[in-house]
């Protein structure tokens, strides 16, 4: 775990940051970072593409448990960056998950307990798959009006902010079943 104290600054370099933590790979590919960047900074390199270098700061940070409380979030980035984050999760990393699952349980052993699993992981795919899509069609537009002053009476954040409760006991009830 990284010093909670430290923290990522608009003037490291990008391969400084993605030596100490490989998981911010995964962060540039949602920025759409793309490579070849040198021993450019965090600050060169946003600013070249048009990334908001604070939104990245405050997203790196966070994902590598370094402070990340005092950044300017970009609401726009921000959104851009999770709609990527969900394009990778529902097209690559769930169904790697299941695929790893499926060989797994195959084992003429395991039965019906395969069977209910793989169930149970495929009903969980398909929860975060409504999530997310509810997300990419309801809230990320719900956020593009904010930010024009449009304010719809008809929503609120918090009935949305009810929703991801039940995600994560759902995505707890699937640790606990693989463990």
């Amino acid at each position: 775990m990284a010093d909670r104290n430290a923290r990522y600054e608009a003037d490291d370099r990008v391969r400084d940051i993605l030596e100490g933590d490989s998981n911010l790979l995964l962060v540039l590919n949602r920025f759409r970072i793309p490579f070849g960047f040198g021993n450019s900074t965090i600050k060169d390199v946003c600013e070249d593409i048009d990334v908001d270098p604070q939104t990245f700061l405050a997203v790196a940070n966070l994902i590598s448990g370094r402070r990340y409380e005092d950044f300017r979030v970009s609401l726009p980035a921000l959104v851009a960056y999770l709609r990527e984050a969900h394009s990778y999760i529902l097209d690559f990393t769930l169904p790697r998950i299941r695929e790893t699952l499926v060989k797994g349980v195959v084992l003429p052993q395991l039965g019906n307990v395969a069977m209910l699993t793989v169930r149970f992981f495929d009903e969980y795919m398909e929860e975060v798959r409504s999530h997310m899509e509810y997300e990419d069609s309801v809230i990320f537009p719900y956020v593009d009006k904010l930010l024009k002053g449009e304010c719809d009476e008809k929503f609120t954040i918090r009935d949305f902010a009810s929703k991801h409760d039940s995600m994560v006991e759902k995505l707890n009830e699937l640790k606990d079943l693989f463990l």
